[in-house]
């Protein structure tokens, strides 16, 4: 599976453990418009072919360096992280990803 969109789910959380079945193949993740508050350390890190993720219109208050850094460290290139209106981020270090905020427009 190279796709999951799990916008509009009432989504509150996601861990290291909830995408560990499609780790490997997945590249693009869509959880928009859910609820997420929380994203764990190491959340993102198991997906190694991860190239964009989007968290647009979510209720996250900070995102650590530690829920991405191997995810994105991974892919070729640069990935694509939309954080949408998300309003306080403890720390990103764009060398890996572009990270677009969509209240700068």
């Amino acid at each position: 599976m190279q796709t999951i969109d799990a916008s509009k789910n009432l989504i509150s959380s996601v861990n290291e453990n909830t995408f560990s079945p499609v780790a490997k193949s997945l590249k693009n993740l869509r959880l928009n418009e859910n609820i997420i508050n929380d994203i764990s350390p190491n959340t993102f890190t198991k997906l190694k072919s991860i190239k964009d993720i989007e968290l647009k219109s979510n209720q996250i208050q900070h995102l650590k360096k530690e829920a991405l850094t191997t995810s994105f460290m991974s892919y070729e290139g640069k990935g694509t992280l939309n954080l949408g209106d998300s309003p306080n981020i403890d720390y990103l270090s764009q060398d890996n990803f572009i990270l677009i905020n969509m209240n700068e427009h």
